[in-house]
This record gives C-alpha cells, sequence and structure tokens, in this order.
C-alpha cells in the first residue's frame, strides 16, 4: 500500500468521527471512553455475506443483541490488519469470560478474490485463540465490501494490480463497535492498544447489560 493513499485514509476515517469524551454509548450516561466517539450514531446496515463455512452469513441478523466489532481489511496486509486483529484479541483474553461470551469480531475481506473463506479462516486462527467467539471471516464480491463499507464510514477502494504484479489494497483502519441494538457510537481507529480496546469494550458491555434489564 502506498504511504500517500494510506495516508490519505486515514484523513478520511478520521473526518467521520468527533470525539464527545463526556458523552456515553448507548445508555446515554457519562463515561469515558478511549475510542472516538461518533457524532450521530451508525446503523448497522442489512448485508449478506459468505463465511469462513462457505454458509451464507447475515450481519445485521447475527450482530443482533450482541456487541459486534467490525473491521475491513484483507488477510495479505502486510501491518494495520493482523495488528489490530491481534490487539483486539489480546483485549478480549484479559476480560472476564462473561464479557467475552457476548462479544463477535467480524472481519470483512477488502480483498475477495485472494482471501477466500478457507484462507480467511486460517488467517483468524492465529488471532482468535483461547476466545469463546471464533473470529467471523466474511466475504463477497468487492463492489457490494466498497458499496456497504461507505454505508457505515468506511473507506475502501476496489484492489489494483500495480505493473509488477504486486496488489494494492486501500482500506480505512477503523473498528466500528456496533451495540446489541445494532447501532454504533463509538470507533476505534489505527494504533489503539490492546488495554485501550479492553476498557472500552467492558465499558460497552456493562452499558449492553444494563439497556437489556
Amino acid at each position: 500500500m502506498r504511504i500517500q493513499t494510506w495516508a490519505r485514509v486515514i484523513l478520511v476515517a478520521a473526518s467521520v468521527v468527533a470525539l464527545a469524551a463526556t458523552t456515553g454509548c448507548g445508555s446515554g450516561e457519562s463515561s469515558s471512553f478511549d475510542g472516538a466517539q461518533l457524532a450521530s450514531p451508525i446503523a448497522l446496515p442489512p448485508g449478506t455475506f459468505t463465511d469462513t463455512a462457505g454458509a451464507e452469513y447475515d450481519l445485521k441478523a447475527k450482530a443482533q443483541g450482541h456487541l459486534t466489532l467490525v473491521y475491513f481489511g484483507y488477510t495479505n496486509c502486510p501491518d494495520v490488519c493482523p495488528t489490530t486483529m491481534a490487539d483486539i484479541g489480546t483485549a478480549l483474553r484479559s476480560l472476564p469470560a462473561a464479557t467475552q461470551k457476548d462479544v463477535h469480531v467480524v472481519f470483512i475481506t477488502s480483498d475477495p478474490v485472494r482471501d477466500t473463506p478457507a484462507v480467511l479462516k486460517r488467517w483468524l486462527g492465529n488471532f482468535d485463540q483461547n476466545v469463546p467467539n471464533p473470529f467471523v471471516g466474511l466475504n463477497t464480491d468487492v463492489s457490494t465490501v466498497v458499496a456497504y463499507a461507505a454505508k457505515v464510514g468506511v473507506p475502501i477502494e476496489a484492489p489494483t494490480t500495480n505493473a509488477d504484479g504486486t496488489v494494492e489494497v486501500t482500506h480505512g483502519s477503523q473498528v466500528l463497535a456496533f451495540e446489541p441494538d445494532g447501532e454504533a457510537n463509538l470507533v476505534w481507529l489505527g494504533g489503539t492498544t490492546p488495554k485501550q480496546y479492553a476498557h472500552d469494550i467492558a465499558l460497552l458491555a456493562k452499558s449492553g447489560n444494563a439497556s437489556a434489564e
């Protein structure tokens, strides 16, 4: 991925969020999150994908009632994608088992030709060890991925092949946290640490449990 392209993506990603440190997510209570809070919530759109077992996966339906972390990336990514998945896995393993059980991590490939269901399953298996819910890898045609990502404010471009045969895949680095009601009020940008993920997931889980009571 070219440095100048990546810098542009980071700027676009930053433009879709607004920090509001005194505004809580979901419950409306005042809390301090390490991630960036959205000025307006983003609803998880309907979308049907193919999971790593080759089965149809209705993301909106599967996410209902759970805290669902959604990330767009690709398995050949040299840096931010594996780091993000590893950091989320580390964060989850640091949390109580009851909290871990209600968190779903969804990785939607932005390079669907190379990221077959088998490739996604093998790659994600490096990061979801010892967590109750295996990370979900989703695949569909690239135009659908680009359109779906745009609906939730994540910039993605279709992969391009350079003259030397290398493939360039441009994608946003943010992780969206969709709460059990299907809306995201919080997003984490690249560079978020496992400790920060864990802190915010614990707060979101607490908020979700309170709302369900």
